[in-house]
C-alpha cells in the first residue's frame, strides 16, 4: 500500500502517551512500532505459514508472528520482505500492509478493563481469530504479555481509535 503520509500534518502525535487508572488499576496507551505487515490471502494460508500463528488471547512471541484474522486470511507481524502480488508456489496473495494499518499499544494492570469498555475480551474464552470490533471499530488485537495488549486499526481509522482510547481513559478517570 502506497504511503501518501508526507503529504498532510499527523492528526495527533505518534509519541503521545496516555496515562491514567481503570478501575484503580495503572493503564497506558500509546503508538506501537511494528517494522513490517504483509497480508496473505488464500486457503492454504493457516497451514503454510512458517512462523508462529497467533489466536485469542495467545501472546506473541518475540520475532516473527502471523496474526490469523480468518480461516483463509492471516496478517504476518514483522517477517521478511514480500513481493507483492500472487505467489504462485504457495497459491496465496500477498500484499503490503505496513502503511496500512496504526499500532496502539494498551498496558498496565488496567489494560484489560480499559479495552472492556470499548469491545467484549475474555482471557478465558479462546478464538482463533484476533478480529475484533473494538469501540465499533474494527481491528485486531493480541497480547504482547501478561498485561499488554497491540491494538491494529486501518490507518483510516487510527483517529478515531487514538479518540475513543483517549476518551475512555479520561471517562475512566472521572469514575474514580
Amino acid at each position: 500500500m502506497r504511503d501518501d503520509s508526507h503529504k498532510w500534518a499527523a492528526p495527533f502525535d505518534v509519541s503521545d502517551v496516555l496515562i491514567g487508572e481503570v478501575d484503580g488499576k495503572a493503564c497506558r496507551v500509546s503508538s506501537a512500532s511494528i517494522n513490517r505487515l504483509s497480508l496473505i490471502s488464500g486457503t492454504g494460508v493457516r497451514t503454510s505459514s512458517q512462523i508462529p500463528l497467533i489466536g485469542w488471547p495467545e501472546i506473541a512471541p518475540d520475532g516473527p508472528f502471523a496474526l490469523s484474522m480468518r480461516r483463509d486470511r492471516i496478517l504476518e507481524v514483522n517477517g521478511s520482505a514480500r513481493t507483492d502480488g500472487w505467489d504462485e508456489v504457495n497459491s496465496v496473495a500477498i500484499s503490503d500492509m505496513t502503511d496500512g494499518y496504526h499500532a496502539f499499544s494498551v498496558a498496565g494492570s488496567g489494560a484489560l478493563n480499559l479495552l472492556n469498555r470499548g469491545a467484549d475480551l475474555f482471557l478465558e474464552t479462546p478464538s482463533a481469530s484476533v478480529a475484533r470490533l473494538t469501540f465499533g471499530l474494527p481491528s485486531l488485537i493480541y497480547r504482547t504479555d501478561e498485561t499488554t495488549y497491540t491494538l491494529l486499526f486501518t490507518r483510516a481509522q487510527a483517529v478515531a481509535a487514538y479518540s475513543a482510547l483517549s476518551a475512555a481513559l479520561r471517562h475512566c478517570a472521572s469514575d474514580g
